[in-house]
């Protein structure tokens, strides 16, 4: 078993893409090792993050989704309450 931290600075609210930094802790990760098989778990620290996995052939699936985000929650809506951010 092996076991990383890493840490991705983002601009803010967005989708923002973590490919090239998972693929970067697990090829670090089995430098000495060749395995055919794995399992990847992730822990996403902020309150508020959320993994989203999408096939990224199309950029504007990124762009529909973000839509889509800002509609159900808009920044600064009245009804939720939650400020304080997690670690």
């Amino acid at each position: 078993m092996i076991q990383a931290d890493s840490h991705l600075d983002t601009p803010g609210r967005g989708i923002h893409a973590i490919t090239g930094c998972v693929a970067k802790v697990v090829t670090e990760g089995f430098a000495n090792a060749s395995p055919s098989v794995g399992l990847c778990h992730l822990f996403i620290c902020p309150t508020h993050a959320s993994l989203l996995i999408t096939e990224n052939a199309d950029p504007d699936v990124h762009r529909d989704l973000e839509t889509f985000i800002v509609d159900l929650a808009p920044d600064g809506d009245q009804r939720f309450v939650v400020t304080a951010r997690g670690i």
